[in-house]
């Protein structure tokens, strides 16, 4: 039972509420409300704290922008967690040894615990039992280092947008993911060292920039005809075994696939230039199918 005196909850007190399957707070308490038995804000805006014993998906009210740190502190019992606030904030250690096996949100133009107001990088999340992350809404890009430490196993993304920012997902957990076909670029370091090993890409893809899949699982992928340009170290040190390149691909880098896994590559009739140390440390490349114009 929350008084009316109570205006908030220090972060001492908030993990101290391990065994609250419900929240009560006084209809007179001029700062804070309860709504089936998670504690709001009185206006409904921040999520304050939620009961670790509470079970079941949870649906956020629309107008929750913000959840407070350590709001869900110890909830092992909630299952799909949603919030459909496009503004929506997360402020750090906010889902700390929370074992939800799935969250939604609406948009990555606002702060997902990942950097303070000074730039300084937060944990939102730690468990191993976070299974999903959805992306919803239209979305313009993925933010540099959006999830490069984030223990999801699986990323969904329904929303539309053109770029994926520079070391977005690197060291990320998932093993598979589609990438929309709005999707153009995909940026310097964004799956490096990632436990990646497919990946679909979408119809508009251009260019793949320098080591966005270097030192990751990947093990197979088909490259659009839209593709125009890969980047240094690309996929250098990977485990693929066989590429085919498209007929719009005028650009590869320096060492782009070197060290890789590679045992077949077919290069397309227009690539006249073939970059230095493209084929480093291939040890296992077998046959490599060069176009007619490439002469030394």
């Amino acid at each position: 039972y929350v008084n009316k005196a109570v205006s908030g909850f220090s972060e001492n007190s908030t993990q101290s509420m391990t065994g609250v399957s419900e929240f009560v707070v006084d209809e007179n308490n001029p700062y804070l409300t309860a709504i089936d038995g998670v504690v709001y804000s009185k206006d409904l805006t921040r999520l304050v704290r939620f009961p670790t014993l509470k079970s079941g998906d949870y649906i956020a009210p629309d107008t929750v922008s913000s959840v407070a740190k350590n709001a869900f502190y110890k909830c092992n019992l909630v299952g799909r967690i949603v919030f459909n606030n496009s503004t929506v904030s997360f402020e750090e250690e906010c889902f700390y040894h929370c074992e939800f096996t799935e969250l939604n949100v609406p948009c990555l133009e606002y702060k997902l615990a990942y950097y303070l107001g000074k730039g300084e990088r937060t944990v939102a999340f730690k468990s191993d039992k976070m299974e999903k992350l959805v992306l919803t809404n239209q979305i313009k890009n993925i933010p540099e280092y959006f999830a490069d430490w984030y223990p999801f196993k699986e990323v969904e993304i329904q929303g539309s947008f053109k770029e994926i920012g520079m070391s977005a997902f690197y060291s990320s957990n998932f093993t598979e993911i589609s990438l929309p076909d709005s999707v153009e670029v995909i940026g310097q370091s964004a799956f490096s060292h990632a436990n990646l090993e497919k990946i679909y890409l979408g119809e508009s893809l251009k260019s793949i920039r320098s080591g966005a899949f270097s030192h990751s699982k990947l093990q197979e992928i088909k490259f659009p005809l839209s593709l125009e340009a890969i980047g240094d170290l690309a996929f250098s040190y990977t485990p693929l075994l066989e590429i085919t390149l498209g007929e719009n691909v005028r650009y590869i880098g320096v060492s782009a696939f070197s060290g890789s896994k590679l045992k077949k590559v077919v290069v397309n009739e227009k690539l006249a230039d073939i970059a230095e140390r493209l084929f480093d440390d291939c040890y296992e490349l077998e046959m490599i199918v060069l176009p007619d114009a490439v002469t030394d």
